[in-house]
């Protein structure tokens, strides 16, 4: 039915629980109808709604945070968040930028429904984060709401916007940000189902890093802050990247959609309406906050990948198998990488696409092998490791190995993070994904009967086959001893330091035939 508070009446609908109403919502001149923060109001019918509500949402933000926000309510003015005059909003393109890249303006109007902004924390805040609460009051939106968005027409290579060392894409004149319109959470899935025109994942802000000073051109080259690119989660069908939230966009979340270059002109519309609003669609999740929960009822066997920098900066990547993903790109399953606009990232590659995300087709293929991505920003020793899985690898007895193409060392993942030391640069036929250790030529190490083991020395005996070389790393992937012409069927060296630590011998037989074995020495 409809809901009427009347003059004098008073409505709370408390923390997590939700409101559901097939027709309008009428709140009289002195009634009041308060929504508390996580609480959702949820309508069925694309009708008006008449009177105003107030609808609190909260974060923990520092004074230097950006919050990304959209209005539950009609004509919510921007400069009632915040206590900042630092509130911008995103215009696509700019005509006298090269290539028409976009750009931030300054925002001072009333919200417009379905519309993104971006609010720097209070200025009384400090670098410790505060609890914030916003507060919108008006009419609450309700119904479809069309929200313009705009591309520019480049769709050349990359090029240098010679303003900054930082590169630019074909995709700096398609960024357009939006937002939920509405007061509850809506299903990210179904709005990028419902919307062709744009790519098939969205980005989110978590403010989780505090910005450094600016020590080499960001790429505006007008700011005072460098903000980090890592900060953002993709999101799409095959989950969150790093793995935050829980497929639904909270009341009062901006975000960032990519226009599709295909799409029939260069200023169109994205549609909210109700389908995408639902009262089991949690609205607690906001920002950086939860860790990501599969809710939806589609088949997902994932793992999340983390790179660690010397310095504790960290990259993901995830890779899912999916029902109804191909192992093709498919626009709802895959998501790009950051690519030129960082000098620090773990990327999947599907052909020669880089992939922040990247859905495969079920079932999965134990024999199954992906090629990873590095980009390096600082030199020295990194670590890759499992950051998170759900699915068949929850279970211990799936393996999960990282191949290292340069030392030819297949690494347990399962067993500890992998460490290696890497120069400057970036790096893309090094690394493998897979999930079983089976290589060709093994059956000759079974066959022959390779022996490794160690006592005053490193032995390895190969009782039908000459062994051709013999590689020793530590665990760090460093190499200790090379042994390039042994020509024997038996090989020894106590000329590595015994240290009782573990190190890994990787013995190459003539035929070619190739195998790492760890040993304690």
């Amino acid at each position: 039915k409809s809901l009427i508070v009347k003059n004098g009446g008073k409505l709370d609908v408390q923390s997590n629980n939700t409101l559901t109403i097939t027709d309008g919502v009428t709140v009289e001149a002195t009634g009041t109808f308060n929504l508390e923060n996580a609480a959702s109001l949820i309508q069925v019918n694309n009708v008006a709604n008449s009177g105003i509500i107030s609808m609190k949402r909260n974060v923990n933000v520092r004074k230097l945070d950006y919050v990304y926000w959209s209005s539950p309510v009609a004509n919510f003015p921007v400069n009632s968040i915040s206590t900042t005059v630092y509130r911008y909003k995103w215009t696509p393109t700019v005509g006298t930028n090269l290539n028409g890249w976009g750009t931030w303006v300054v925002a001072n109007e009333n919200m417009v429904n379905g519309k993104g902004y971006i609010v720097r924390g209070p200025d009384s805040y400090t670098s410790t984060p505060q609890n914030y609460t916003q507060n919108f009051v008006g009419v609450p939106n309700n119904g479809n709401i069309n929200m313009p968005i705009s591309r520019g027409i480049y769709d050349g290579p990359i090029y240098n916007t010679g303003v900054s060392t930082t590169q630019a894409s074909n995709n700096d004149d398609n960024w357009n940000l939006i937002g939920n319109p509405y007061p509850s959470a809506i299903s990210a899935n179904t709005f990028l189902a419902a919307n062709t025109n744009i790519a098939g994942f969205i980005k989110f802000w978590t403010h989780s890093t505090l910005p450094s000073a600016v020590t080499s051109d960001p790429f505006y080259n007008n700011y005072g802050q460098n903000y980090t690119v890592s900060d953002y989660v993709n999101y799409n069908a095959t989950g969150a990247n790093p793995p935050v939230g829980n497929g639904n966009i909270g009341a009062g979340q901006g975000f960032f959609v990519l226009m599709n270059h295909s799409s029939a002109g260069v200023n169109e519309n994205v549609v909210f309406n109700n389908s995408m609003r639902r009262n089991d669609y949690r609205n607690d999740l906001f920002y950086r906050n939860g860790n990501i929960t599969n809710t939806d009822t589609e088949e997902k066997h994932r793992v999340w990948l983390n790179l660690i920098s010397p310095s504790s900066k960290s990259s993901t990547a995830l890779i899912g198998y999916i029902a109804n993903a191909t192992n093709d790109i498919d626009r709802m399953y895959d998501a790009p990488a950051v690519d030129v606009k960082t000098n620090f990232e773990l990327y999947s590659f599907s052909n020669t696409n880089k992939l922040n995300i990247q859905g495969k087709a079920l079932p999965f293929n134990n024999d199954d092998r992906i090629s990873l991505g590095i980009s390096i920003a600082q030199e020295g020793t990194h670590t890759i490791g499992i950051s998170m899985v759900d699915g068949l690898f929850e279970n211990a007895s799936q393996n999960i190995y990282l191949e290292d193409l340069t030392l030819g060392i297949t690494h347990d993942l399962r067993v500890s993070p992998y460490f290696f030391t890497s120069a400057v640069g970036r790096f893309e036929n090094r690394f493998v994904l897979k999930f079983s250790n089976e290589t060709l030529g093994n059956e000759d190490f079974n066959a022959n009967a390779v022996t490794v083991y160690t006592n005053e020395s490193i032995n390895v005996i190969a009782t039908n086959q000459t062994i051709k070389s013999v590689k020793i790393h530590d665990l760090l992937g460093r190499v200790v001893g090379v042994f390039n012409t042994v020509n024997s069927n038996e090989f020894k060296t106590s000329t590595i330091a015994k240290t009782q630590s573990a190190l890994l011998v990787e013995v190459t037989l003539e035929n070619g035939a190739k195998q790492t074995y760890k040993v304690i020495f």
